[in-house]
């Protein structure tokens, strides 16, 4: 039995050439460089969405808290002083919010962090009392801010 070898000439040389390289390299970086923009404007978005997501998610049961608490609380017994709002609530009990290094507080409990602006503004219409909240969350040096309006029950 014969066995016989069948070469062919170019099976040896069957790699890239350093030209070829060159130039498929530099292909690649052009279509690269042209996607790169778009890839960070994606980025960019989904994180300002994530900043905008975790203020509102951190901030907004505080302030639904205290407009809830404000709400139900004794009409005459609501006062204001720079960034601490006391009052008396249904059962008598002394309620206050204040802020204090960025941390929204009430009776000393931590509501919500990040908390870089708080206003209370209080206005009287008869025996008609209402408190406007005025909150600013910053993160990641972003700030979210958050205006509510409630108008004293009792």
């Amino acid at each position: 039995m014969k066995t016989k070898i069948i070469s062919h000439p170019d099976s040896v040389n069957s790699g890239f050439s350093l030209l070829e390289m060159v130039i498929s390299i530099t292909i690649v970086g052009m279509v690269v460089g042209m996607f790169a923009p778009m890839l960070a404007a994606t980025f960019q978005t989904f994180d300002t969405n994530y900043i905008i997501r975790e203020t509102d998610s951190r901030t907004r049961p505080a302030i639904e808290r205290i407009l809830r608490e404000v709400r139900g609380a004794v009409a005459g017994s609501v006062t204001i002083a720079g960034t601490t709002l006391t009052f008396t609530d249904q059962t008598a009990a002394t309620v206050t919010y204040t802020l204090v290094n960025g941390q929204l507080l009430r009776n000393g409990v931590v509501l919500a962090d990040g908390i870089s602006s708080l206003i209370y503004t209080k206005t009287t219409n008869g025996t008609v009392v209402t408190l406007t909240t005025d909150v600013t969350s910053t993160l990641k040096g972003q700030g979210s801010r958050f205006v509510s309006e409630v108008v004293v029950r009792n």
